[in-house]
């Protein structure tokens, strides 16, 4: 299975994602450029990350479960109708149509929602001078509780076809923990799982070039063993946001054990004010509140050294205004793998949860420093590999039974090449241990 099968939209792409919103056209059938295609989920998924779009082991098939959408009361107003009013999700978020991939898509059946564009000015945000693609999604997913890689799932995918590389991917199954997932049990026998809208906010830089061709599918799958559903609301496909919105920006890599920080960006991109607006960020999995600056904010964080809740509001937000906060988290010792924030979102009198754009965080164990050489003035020459762009800072001490946050800084390593870093310490009087943390 190839997801770019069927994308064939004439000679050229349009210049930018064209019906982004999706009001242009009655409901039913999307209006091309967009195009739909079908395909069956036999075999379930191989459980990867990434994931991969042969990694889904997709056949043909199918039948066509896709449409655009209509309600008359506009933004957040219609209810989904498997989760019903008890559920906070509501349709469309933005104008009075959003599209709905795969809607109460069961017996195995997938559908992509795909279109293809050409990289231009028109892609540019104007706030940073970058090409964006940014639009929302809210999965609905029926719960069957098989094992992992039968259940029902939604994948998004960017590539750069000019190039033939993927700019973004993202795959969201019902045994991912960092997903905030709400529980709707309905007639207390079906259990459906969904989020929030979420913001997604690709920004390629330097990987795209004016003029490629770029190719944007959303997908919905129902579960491999046939019974259970798997749907995909979409909305506001474009180079920004037309209402309130929160972004974030982190470290690519931090150590188990040390502190991360998080910058927030809360910004207004409508036309109007918006009052009553409240900022919630949660602490990710393994890791714990330390400190918060969030200037002309009212405030409540977590005590430090537990999880939880920071929330921060604001009487009114003027059209165009934004601002920032940070959160300074701690890694729990021992942790593996990765830091994902995902559960944090804004809100208004006007507008339902928005959930900010997936942040992630490799950790990275603490190296220990051994076999050090000795340097032309005597000293000792540490070397040692890790993530290129990393800040590391050396540390010491004479008793190696203390918590590594009680180690004495000597100072930071120098990188010498991409990846490559060195540290010399001149005084060697003495016989201590050392390490490395970051920052």
């Amino acid at each position: 299975m190839t997801l770019a099968a069927g994308l064939s939209i004439g000679n050229r792409a349009p210049a930018q994602f064209t019906n982004g919103g999706f009001e242009i056209g009655p409901p039913g059938v999307p209006p091309p450029p967009w195009v739909v295609s079908t395909y069956m989920n036999y075999a379930g998924f191989n459980v990867q990350s990434p994931q991969t779009d042969e990694g889904l082991n997709l056949v043909d098939g199918g039948i066509a479960l896709t449409e655009v959408t209509n309600s008359p009361g506009g933004l957040d107003s219609a209810p989904d109708a498997d989760l019903g009013t008890n559920a906070s999700l509501r349709w469309p978020r933005y104008g009075y149509q959003c599209a709905l991939i795969n809607d109460n898509g069961r017996d195995y059946n997938v559908n992509s929602l795909s279109q293809s564009a050409i990289v231009g000015g028109g892609m540019i945000d104007p706030i940073d001078g970058q090409v964006h693609v940014t639009f929302v999604i809210a999965p609905v997913l029926e719960n069957p509780y098989h094992e992992t890689n039968a259940q029902p799932y939604y994948f998004i995918q960017l590539s750069d076809d000019t190039q033939d590389i993927i700019l973004y991917s993202d795959f969201g199954g019902l045994y991912d923990l960092d997903m905030p997932w709400q529980r709707d049990v309905v007639t207390n026998v079906t259990e459906y799982d969904y989020t929030d809208w979420q913001m997604v906010d690709i920004v390629p830089g330097t990987n795209v070039a004016m003029g490629d061709q770029i190719t944007l599918t959303a997908m919905a799958s129902g579960c491999a063993l046939g019974g259970h559903m798997g749907q995909l609301y979409i909305d506001g496909v474009g180079s920004s946001i037309d209402g309130i919105y929160m972004t974030g920006a982190t470290a690519q890599a931090a150590m188990s054990g040390g502190n991360l920080a998080y910058k927030l960006t809360y910004r207004n991109g409508s036309p109007s004010a918006e009052t009553g607006v409240v900022l919630c960020f949660n602490t990710p999995r393994n890791t714990t509140f330390q400190s918060l600056d969030a200037p002309g904010l009212a405030a409540v964080p977590p005590q430090v050294g537990t999880s939880g809740l920071v929330l921060c509001t604001l009487t009114n937000l003027e059209a165009g205004a934004s601002g920032s906060f940070s959160v300074t988290v701690n890694i729990n010792p021992g942790t593996i793998g990765a830091i994902t924030a995902r559960n944090y979102y804004i809100y208004s009198d006007l507008e339902t949860p928005l959930l900010g754009p997936r942040l992630s965080t490799v950790v990275l164990d603490p190296i220990l420093l051994c076999g050090p050489a000795v340097s032309g003035d005597g000293g000792l020459l540490f070397t040692f590999t890790n993530v290129p762009g990393t800040c590391f800072t050396v540390v010491s001490t004479t008793n190696v039974s203390l918590p590594f946050s009680q180690w004495a800084v000597l100072g930071g390593a120098v990188e010498n090449t991409p990846g490559n870093y060195s540290f010399t310490d001149t005084v060697t009087n003495q016989e201590r241990f050392y390490g490395v943390r970051s920052p």
